[in-house]
This record gives C-alpha cells, structure tokens and sequence, in this order.
C-alpha cells in the first residue's frame, strides 16, 4: 500500500488488522504540525509567517516537508519552504520538529527563519 506523505519511511507501516488496501480512510495513518513565526530583520522589517506541514506517517521516524508564505510587509511576501527535521520525541510523549532556512521568493533580499512545529501524540 501506498500512502500520499512528504516523509520518508523507514520501514513499512504496520497497519492494523482492521485496515486494508481499500482503506479510504488513510489519514488516520498520517499527521501534520502547524508551524508559526517570524523572520529575522532586514532592509528595516521583518515578516511574519504560519503554516501547516505536508503529512507523514504516524509511528516511525520521519520529517514533513514544508511550504507557505509570509505576510506581506513593505509591498512585498516571501517563501518559506523546506524540509523539517526527524521528529524530536518530548518529555511526556509526542514530537516536535525543527525548522530553519532563508526565504525566497523575493530578489533584492532575504530573511532568516527557524523555530520548532507543534507537537504531536501520534
């Protein structure tokens, strides 16, 4: 079985007796973290930016591939998009992700970002 999700698996999913191959309901399999931010200063402003990753499977090590925008400051928006890292276990259960990088999107500058996603119990 095949499943729609930006991260890779490193080994196969193990589904439950009550699944299939015909299982519609494939998302019950997967999750997203919600990410929120803001860049770094430059040219004098900074941007704002909120988004949610692609999915990934529930229950293995994993990443989520990420893609939004800023807001729009001074005329102008950027890109935020890359990948996460593997998912960060947390005291009390559940995973976090880190996040980091440079928008694009715009040519006569760029912001650094970084931050960590929401966490999650799956």
């Amino acid at each position: 079985m095949r499943y729609p999700v930006a991260g890779y698996m490193t080994q196969p999913i193990q589904l439950s007796p009550l699944l299939n191959d015909n299982d519609p309901d494939w998302h019950n399999q997967t999750h997203v973290h919600q990410f929120i931010g803001i860049t770094t200063t430059a040219e004098g402003h900074h941007h704002r930016f909120v988004g949610i990753t692609e999915p990934a499977p529930n229950g293995m090590q994993h990443f989520h591939e990420y893609d939004t925008w800023t807001l729009y400051v001074d005329g102008h928006r950027h890109v935020i998009c890359g990948k996460t890292s593997m998912a960060i276990p947390m005291l009390g259960g559940g995973h976090t992700h880190y996040f980091e990088g440079y928008t694009s999107g715009y040519p006569d500058h760029r912001h650094w970002y970084s931050g960590n996603t929401t966490v999650v119990f799956g």
